[in-house]
């Protein structure tokens, strides 16, 4: 448990020896870049453990994620990297808790079981689906399922929630 923070300075701070973020753990960027050479809760395309919040500046990590499991916090100045390139855009499943206040265009599908909070901005991805958990689409922010909205969006377990803006073709049992 503690945290990790970087929070004054425009610079990068690296981290050179293994870090481990354990559940109740939170890694924090405010501004400027700090870069972690090993996450030991960064293996096989999942992140897992603890928090991550970067509400602005940039958050290095030492390689991309497709799975979140863990808790992530992206403001609207924020970015997840690894090798100088934002990894959100490659997120296919969430099973833990991912709160956005900026647009994020994914490549592909995005699985929620966990709880997605779109605060400001839009999530997009091609398709949008969710067997258990929460999406919550905050007034002003949007959901949209194919870069033109006609995709899909089917929630098959949990709950869609807010009065913000959901595009796509809806369905489900949830």
């Amino acid at each position: 448990s503690g945290i990790v923070k970087h929070s004054s300075g425009t610079g990068t701070t690296i981290i050179s020896v293994p870090v481990t973020n354990e559940a109740t753990g939170e890694i924090r960027v405010d501004t400027g870049t700090l870069s972690i050479t090993t996450l030991t809760n960064l293996s096989s395309g999942t992140l897992t453990g603890g928090t991550y919040i970067v509400t602005g500046g940039t958050l290095s990590l030492p390689s991309t994620f497709t799975t979140n499991a863990a808790s992530l916090v992206v403001g609207v100045t924020g970015t997840i990297s690894s090798g100088g390139t934002d990894v959100l855009p490659g997120l296919t499943v969430n099973s833990g808790s991912l709160s956005l206040a900026h647009s994020e265009s994914l490549t592909g599908s995005l699985t929620n079981s966990g709880t997605v909070t779109i605060n400001a901005g839009t999530l997009q991805a091609t398709t949008y689906a969710q067997s258990a958990g929460v999406t919550t689409v905050v007034g002003g922010a949007t959901l949209q399922a194919g870069s033109a909205g006609t995709g899909t969006i089917t929630i098959n377990g949990g709950t869609l929630t807010g009065n913000g803006t959901v595009t796509g073709t809806v369905s489900g049992t949830g």
